[in-house]
């Protein structure tokens, strides 16, 4: 009497078996549940930072605010006297791209723009590589311009 051969099919389930084990068909582990995100920009009270970099757009306050040509240049400093030092041309626009405001700036400079008055922390404008602007925004005062 002959025996007849394992099937194929037969064959590979008991090696599957063998591999995966009786675990097979239990669920995996739960995932470790996820950080809550950070806070959306714009939506902590009182002023906030933000740096960006050259060449970069960032969402600030509901408005996309973008750096670029940043340089060392002559500009008019609060005191009236010409300065030169690290400029930086800042741009906002709406969440549908339009314009709203775009001017050079420098650390110290004031801009009102929907709402909100944006100050220029600082600008840096390294020998190498690329720049960037650290600004902070807050609520503008009742009477604000733009």
């Amino acid at each position: 009497m002959t025996h007849p051969r394992p099937s194929t099919a037969a064959a590979l389930a008991v090696s599957v078996w063998s591999v995966v084990g009786p675990g097979c068909g239990r669920p995996p582990p739960a995932p470790e549940p996820a950080p809550p995100p950070p806070p959306a920009v714009g939506a902590q009270k009182g002023p906030l930072a933000v740096t960006i970099t050259e060449t970069t757009i960032t969402e600030v306050a509901g408005l996309r605010v973008g750096v670029g040509n940043v340089w060392e240049a002559d500009f008019t400093g609060p005191d009236g006297q010409t300065t030169r030092g690290p400029t930086a041309m800042v741009s906002f626009a709406d969440e549908a791209g339009q314009d709203l405001h775009r001017e050079r700036v420098h650390a110290g400079s004031e801009l009102f723009v929907a709402g909100r008055r944006y100050r220029i922390e600082a600008v840096s404008a390294p020998a190498n590589g690329r720049g960037s602007v650290t600004l902070t925004a807050t609520e503008a005062p009742t009477g604000g311009a733009h």
